[in-house]
């Protein structure tokens, strides 16, 4: 964990909730298994109901899974945007999404794929921000929100001097994939 941090202050590596830090776990859970017993006698000193707090704190993650057994996370839908863009794209459209997962899903594209912006918990990637795309570049995918305003804002991120319009919009459950002409 400390060479995690380490990277994070040298701005190599993420440290927030975008990235499972999986293999703390086993030792994270020796260590709170092993300061069970003496938390407990030290709160059992103050008396008999005094532990109920801790026990309390114990039992939430088991009360969190078997809520989210019943009901699971609802996580944001990239898979069916970026496959109708993939679907639909000539080879030479550059996309640009607006999150890691949309990287994710278009991958292939190597060099034609940008985030519109990059965040500072991002580790640093050989693709550049989407202000780097082309001016030989005259139509592109856009990721964007369902918020008209989010989406005229992420349009004048691409490069405001290019007078980007949105020739259409395809609306999907959490975004909105607009194809983008000069």
């Amino acid at each position: 964990m400390a060479l995690n941090v380490v990277a994070w202050l040298t701005s190599s590596y993420p440290l927030d909730a975008s990235r499972v830090v999986a293999y703390a776990t086993p030792a994270a859970l020796v260590l709170i298994a092993a300061g069970i017993p003496p938390v407990w006698s030290w709160f059992r000193a103050w008396g008999k109901f005094a532990p109920v707090p801790l026990l309390a704190l114990l039992l939430a993650p088991v009360a969190l899974g078997a809520l989210r057994t019943v009901r699971p996370w609802n996580r944001l839908d990239s898979a069916a945007p970026t496959a109708f863009i993939l679907g639909q794209r000539r080879p030479d459209e550059p996309v640009v999404g607006i999150c890691w997962e949309q990287r994710y899903y278009c991958r292939e594209l190597g060099p034609l794929y940008r985030d519109l912006v990059t965040l500072p918990t991002e580790p640093p990637s050989p693709l550049p921000a989407a202000g780097a795309i082309g001016e030989c570049v005259q139509s592109l995918w856009l990721l964007s929100s369902h918020d008209p305003v989010e989406q005229q804002a992420h349009l004048a991120q691409l490069r405001p001097s290019a007078n980007w319009r949105m020739a259409a919009a395809y609306p999907f459950r959490d975004v909105v994939v607009l194809h983008v002409r000069r």
